[in-house]
């Protein structure tokens, strides 16, 4: 029979084999579909402004179909995004949750870098950005710093865990800059990790994550009163460390579906604002988490429109929203609170 701790970790080799298997191939096959699609569509409006007999007419038939099209495709691409988005947030933040409350605020992005520089060794190594063999380096690095932060964990009171886990970001950051400056396209390497490529996100690439991600939700929803407990307690048993690793394998199983779409810097927001905004409305877990989420989904979605109407980037501009939308929070909190004693000291 096997312990308690080791149960749930088929649900997280499951969605690891999903991740791998599936999320790569997904965009190869979209993007073909893509161009096939726009030929085809070409064609047809060829055939039907053939058709036509006067030439102004004809001109203007023909812009007409193209502002159409253009704009079923900008419509259906917000739509795929949103709900990329619905999908990502509620697992990002409730996960930012335990991070947050854990006082462990960058190992999120340590994992985030370390796939990172996975990506950038495959690439070093010839294997194409965004295939199935990158996303394997990408877990293969991650998995390493799962089996770190699970481990380091220092006893020195003048050395909190936050700055073991800084210095670990600086390395593989540092290493991933020395690695991609020996590679040709080493600038253009980086600046993919640090920004991904929403052009992937198609109706298949949101179902595959919805199934990736579902599988975590299942996980974390088993071992909930483990995981919170740790979390609200920090004890300290023999099985602390399993337990960690365990959470931080979910956490770089998030990482290496998401990095490659939205980036670094934007995974990283997913991760850690909508959390902190659900946590400085409420400290209960159902609450915070409905909170983040749809605070965050809100943000999301403006920055998104913003993105859209103004032509800039996508990741800076969702970022940018949530993180105006967090400090629209914390002055409301402050104004609101402002003579009110602290949450943690009240009786």
């Amino acid at each position: 029979m096997k312990p308690p701790a080791l149960k749930p970790i088929p649900a997280l080799c499951a969605a690891m084999l999903i991740s791998a298997w599936l999320h790569a191939p997904v965009q190869a096959q979209d993007a073909e579909a893509s161009d096939l699609d726009t030929l085809r569509k070409a064609a047809r409006s060829a055939l039907s402004d053939n058709s036509a007999t006067d030439p102004h007419q004809q001109h203007d038939h023909h812009e007409d179909r193209a502002a159409h099209h253009k704009h079923e495709g900008h419509v259906e691409f917000f739509a795929m995004q949103a709900c990329l988005l619905a999908v990502v947030l509620v697992l990002h933040t409730y996960t930012g949750m335990h991070i947050i409350r854990r006082g462990i605020i960058f190992c999120d992005l340590v994992l985030d870098q370390l796939a990172a520089f996975g990506v950038v060794a495959g690439i070093g190594l010839g294997i194409r950005y965004g295939s199935p063999l990158s996303y394997a380096m990408a877990m293969g690095a991650t998995l390493v710093g799962c089996v770190l932060l699970a481990v380091i964990r220092p006893r020195n009171r003048l050395i909190p865990n936050e700055a073991v886990i800084g210095i670990m970001y600086g390395m593989a950051l540092v290493a991933c800059l020395l690695l991609a400056d020996k590679l040709p396209t080493g600038g253009t390497d980086i600046k993919n990790t640090l920004v991904g490529s929403m052009s992937w996100v198609s109706w298949r690439l949101v179902g595959v994550t919805a199934g990736a991600y579902s599988l975590l939700l299942l996980f974390h929803y088993t071992v909930r009163k483990q995981i919170i407990g740790i979390t609200e307690s920090g004890a300290d048993g023999k099985e602390r460390t399993l337990w960690d690793f365990l959470f931080f394998l979910s956490q770089g199983i998030i990482t290496i579906l998401i990095v490659p779409v939205a980036g670094v810097l934007l995974a990283y927001g997913f991760m850690m604002i909508p959390a902190a905004i659900g946590i400085m409305i409420t400290r209960r877990w159902r609450a915070g988490l409905l909170a983040g989420w749809s605070s965050g989904m809100a943000a999301c979605l403006l920055g998104l429109w913003f993105s859209y109407r103004s032509n800039s980037p996508y990741g800076p501009s969702l970022v940018m929203a949530m993180g105006l939308l967090f400090l629209l929070v914390v002055t409301m909190r402050a104004v609101m609170h402002g003579h009110a004693p602290d949450e943690r000291t009240a009786p």
